[in-house]
């Protein structure tokens, strides 16, 4: 995306984590204590990277939920977390959408032509990964009042306690 000429704050998702960790309710405190660390763990591992990575303007929520399709017209919407940051950051949901929900590998390898780049391949793909699943699971574990909420959460903390990466997850 070009520079909008104005400024942008830089890509930093761990500010909304923690605050949705600090006000989290309905959860179990050891998921919340996990969750946290793995926040901790994670966030200089994120800095590196994105302090190495040329920076540019990135939606900073790519995913097909954020897309409104009309026969062949396509427009990206939910603006609210644009920032400046490595392009890898918008391209790893759909590269995890193989192991996590199910995206074939026919599709990846279709997406991966029409953009010209494996983020797969990228160094920081498995850093960067770490935290959007972080990301992904605190936002969810905000609705665990709602019992399909509930289920997917406890399904994904399951798969990040054990560190399995393949593990199904559902779009909710």
């Amino acid at each position: 995306m070009p520079d909008p000429g104005f400024p942008l704050p830089s890509l930093d998702p761990f500010p909304i984590m923690r605050r949705r960790l600090e006000h989290a309710s309905g959860v179990e405190q050891r998921d919340v204590e996990f969750l946290v660390e793995a926040c901790d763990l994670s966030e200089a591992e994120f800095r590196r990277v994105v302090a190495t990575a040329p920076a540019s303007v990135i939606h900073g929520d790519a995913h097909s939920g954020n897309l409104l399709v009309r026969g062949e017209q396509v427009l990206l919407i939910d603006f609210e977390a644009v920032a400046m940051g490595p392009s890898g950051w918008d391209l790893i949901p759909t590269a995890m959408a193989i192991d996590r929900f199910g995206l074939s590998h026919a599709e990846y390898q279709q997406f991966t032509q029409t953009y010209g780049r494996d983020i797969t391949h990228w160094d920081g793909y498995e850093q960067l990964r770490t935290v959007q699943e972080l990301a992904m699971t605190t936002w969810l574990m905000q609705n665990v009042q709602e019992v399909p909420h509930a289920a997917e959460f406890a399904l994904r903390m399951q798969s990040l306690r054990k560190e399995d990466r393949k593990a199904r997850w559902h779009a909710l």
